[in-house]
């Protein structure tokens, strides 16, 4: 009964061993694809363009991005930067407002007369801190009505000190910017189950197809257990599936010192070594092709061959029954589809989250081998 369970164990840790390892690709390739397309960046800008957006007065959004602390975070000038730091923001806020000085005029736009306020950027020194933070109230009052104006009102007017309204200022981002981290979390998880589906389908990666293989080859399976057991006390595993998530990282969170792009090109280059040394080993990983000519017969080309057999339909035939074969282990067509969704759908459920159920599934087997060795000495 030990001895069953055991197997059992080693046949969950060498399948859960195999998603990991996909599972850490995946988040790499998910990560690399959102930093290139730069998604954080523009998604930052639309959310607080469209807190700061104000139609009744003015972008302070825009006039955010172009303040000099926030210029100074920007991977380039003409793009957004991926993260701004609380403290970034309320200097740049507090310096925006502070430094526009209202004037009411009426404009005339198509035709039509329409109450506006502009605001320049004024030299005017300030000598004091309590001078800035008057300047910063008597702007805000100036505004016309706006849900902008009463968002600034209700963080800056209660305040009593320049200070206290840089905090007050960090405090309703780091709000914000946890709010917002949840929204992009959601908006990325559409790209996960997709991407994964992509990934196990070039990579041939179904995990049903796996799974059957490992139970039918307890050879297979315990060389992969083992590789796991040797892997996991390593510690690689636990540094490659516990780095950070780009998504899981909070905008108003300075990003690492190592750049993330090549942080996951070493995981992955390291990933590569790993990918090779568990196919070496006669897991049905990656697409398998017949060693044969798509005609029958000994023949020095297809051509020839196909001219004196004329076999070309039985030869092509025989080639995609051998080709399903090597491939899908007699496997049934719906067990193949559904492997290569179970397998997408598995590497969207996180590294993180396979590693801790491999570390679990480890120290199951470590005490029920112990049992096993017991019960066979007798």
């Amino acid at each position: 009964m030990i001895s069953f369970q055991s197997s059992i164990i080693d046949l969950g840790i060498s399948i859960v061993f195999i998603v990991l390892l996909f599972s850490i690709f995946h988040s790499g390739l998910l990560e690399l694809i959102q930093m290139y397309l730069r998604m954080r960046n523009h998604f930052l800008y639309i959310k607080l363009n469209d807190a700061f957006n104000d139609r009744y007065n003015y972008n302070l959004c825009e006039k955010l991005y172009n303040h000099p602390v926030i210029e100074s975070v920007k991977p380039k000038s003409s793009t957004f930067p991926a993260y701004i730091s609380s403290e970034f923001f309320a200097e740049a806020m507090m310096g925006v407002l502070s430094k526009m000085e209202p004037m009411n005029q009426l404009q005339l736009k198509n035709g039509k007369e329409c109450r506006a306020i502009v605001f320049e950027s004024t030299e005017k020194a300030m000598e004091s801190p309590e001078a800035i933070l008057q300047q910063i109230k008597n702007n805000l009052r100036s505004f016309n009505h706006s849900n902008v104006k009463e968002l600034l009102v209700g963080i800056i007017m209660p305040a009593s000190t320049l200070e206290e309204v840089k905090t007050r200022l960090m405090k309703w981002y780091e709000g914000y910017m946890d709010r917002i981290s949840s929204q992009y979390k959601k908006k990325i998880n559409k790209w996960s189950i997709p991407l994964g589906i992509g990934i196990a389908i070039f990579c041939n990666a179904n995990l049903i197809v796996i799974s059957k293989s490992l139970k039918n080859d307890s050879n297979l399976n315990n060389r992969i257990s083992s590789l796991a057991i040797q892997m996991h006390e390593s510690g690689k595993l636990s540094e490659m599936a516990k780095t950070p998530a780009y998504e899981d990282l909070g905008f108003a969170t300075s990003p690492p010192g190592t750049g993330y792009d090549s942080l996951f090109k070493a995981q992955n280059h390291e990933m590569d070594s790993i990918y090779q040394e568990v196919k070496k080993m006669g897991l049905p990983i990656g697409w398998g092709f017949p060693q044969q000519n798509l005609c029958e017969g000994q023949c020095n080309s297809v051509h020839t061959c196909c001219e004196k057999n004329n076999s070309t339909a039985k030869g092509i035939a025989n080639y995609v029954k051998d080709f399903i074969a090597i491939n899908f282990r007699d496997t049934n067509w719906f067990y193949v589809f559904f492997g290569y969704l179970l397998m997408g759908m598995a590497m969207s459920f996180g590294s993180e989250n396979w590693f801790n159920i491999l570390t679990k599934l480890i120290n199951i087997r470590g005490v029920i081998k112990p049992e096993d060795n017991k019960s066979s000495k007798k």
